[in-house]
């Protein structure tokens, strides 16, 4: 067992602010807390971290983003539960949104491969929640000044990521949702991203 140091707790800081990061700049910033010239202890490092905090559920994860070849850290919540839907600025709605928005391109194997385009992304509606019309209504009921407000968001927040005119899921969406994604697209899906999910 470590015991997590003043070094740990501020890294771990960090990570929570950002959400996530370019393990280069997460590199840079253990040196400086760590008051070290070299990151050769990094890995053993937030892997001791990851060892401390599971039992919050929460992790660290690593992942190399497809779009852009950078590995990125995160800190991740592994619980999927009522609790964690609040630490969110978005509403009810938005969530749906996004979650209908992610079904669409995890569950297509061209969308997953090249994102779908912004009239597409802003034209998603959740014919996948009509077992619940009252969610489906509201979903489908935003408008577009709504829904770019929304997608803006999901950009900023990493959730999303645009290239090209085109919305692929974004490095946060991969980092915090790889068990979600990896249960809901196809099997050509699940290959195309058999090092992300």
């Amino acid at each position: 067992m470590v015991v997590l140091q003043k070094e740990h707790h501020c890294f771990i800081q960090m990570l929570l602010a950002k959400g996530y990061m370019k393990e280069a700049e997460a590199r840079d910033r253990f040196k400086t807390i760590a008051e070290q010239n070299h990151d050769r202890n990094f890995d053993e490092f937030w892997g001791s971290i990851n060892s401390e905090i599971g039992y919050t559920h929460l992790a660290l994860r690593r992942l190399k983003f497809p779009h852009d070849g950078q590995l990125y850290i995160g800190i991740v919540n592994t619980e999927a539960d009522e609790p964690s839907k609040l630490g969110t600025s978005m509403s009810a709605v938005q969530l749906k949104y996004f979650s209908s928005l992610v079904s669409a391109i995890a569950t297509d194997e061209i969308a997953a491969k090249e994102g779908v385009t912004s009239m597409a992304a802003l034209n998603v509606n959740d014919s996948a929640q009509q077992s619940q019309p009252s969610s489906s209504q509201a979903v489908n009921n935003l408008n577009r000044a709504e829904r770019e407000a929304s997608l803006q968001q999901l950009r900023n927040e990493g959730w999303l990521f645009l290239c090209d005119g085109r919305y692929t899921l974004g490095v946060r969406t991969f980092l915090e949702l790889s068990n979600y994604l990896h249960s809901i697209a196809p099997e050509p899906v699940r290959k195309l991203w058999q090092d992300l999910v």
